[in-house]
């Protein structure tokens, strides 16, 4: 949702959807973002109600929030976002990931619930699956930080999916095609100079009306003059 909005308010200019992405990931940063004192670091949890947040975040929780947090960011280029995107995916990175093999895990190592096995998952279903999300996640986190170690993450990811589903059912690993064709594309980054995202409403609507599925914006304070440079490779 946080993405979806964000998203619709680049391409519309509609500033209600821009303020309900802000809204909702603001809640989720009060509310089920917190300090776990036993482990000694912040977790994110999945449920809240009544003021209660409970059960910890599995992979999907997490993978989809750090999307839509790089969404909002290229919206509102509220640098907060970025940097929460960051330490989530450095804490999934601890949680969930396989060290052996590559990839991610659904649930974490440590968890209250006893599983006999941990499994990964790379099918999409009702939703695109969160190895594939995860990957994408990591490619954008390289391109806006300009960190060529999350792209190896991403390539990790990416080659942990087994050949024998993007030969035989790439239908069944749609969004992972979609993190595959990101990672071998030419990599492209709008870095946009202005004072704030008002100087440069102009430039970016127009920037918006292009659909450029393999390209992050990034903004940085510079002159009243609002000037777009667009990096490759």
């Amino acid at each position: 949702m946080i993405a979806a909005m964000s998203f619709g308010a680049r391409v519309t200019g509609e500033s209600q959807y821009l303020e309900a992405a802000q809204k909702a990931a603001t809640m989720i940063h009060h509310h089920l973002w917190k300090q776990d004192f036993s482990k000694g670091k912040e977790v994110l949890y999945r449920r809240y109600r009544d003021g209660d947040a409970r059960y910890e975040g599995h992979l999907d929780n997490y993978a989809y929030l750090i999307h839509g947090l790089l969404a909002l960011y290229q919206a509102d280029f509220d640098s907060k976002w970025l940097k929460w995107a960051e330490s989530l995916q450095k804490l999934q990175d601890s949680l969930f990931s396989d060290s052996k093999n590559n990839g991610y895990f659904s649930t974490p190592a440590e968890s209250s619930v006893r599983l006999i096995m941990r499994t990964k998952e790379y099918q999409d279903e009702a939703r695109p699956n969160a190895n594939a999300i995860s990957a994408l996640n990591l490619l954008k986190l390289g391109e806006l930080n300009y960190n060529m170690e999350y792209q190896k993450s991403a390539k990790n990811v990416i080659q942990s999916t087994t050949e024998n589903l993007i030969k035989n059912y790439p239908h069944a690993v749609a969004q992972m095609l979609v993190a595959l064709d990101y990672y071998t594309d030419t990599p492209q980054n709008l870095a946009i100079e202005a004072p704030s995202p008002s100087f440069a409403s102009s430039l970016l609507s127009v920037v918006n009306t292009i659909f450029s599925p393999n390209q992050v914006i990034t903004m940085r304070p510079g002159s009243e003059t609002p000037t777009g440079y667009l990096c490759l490779g």
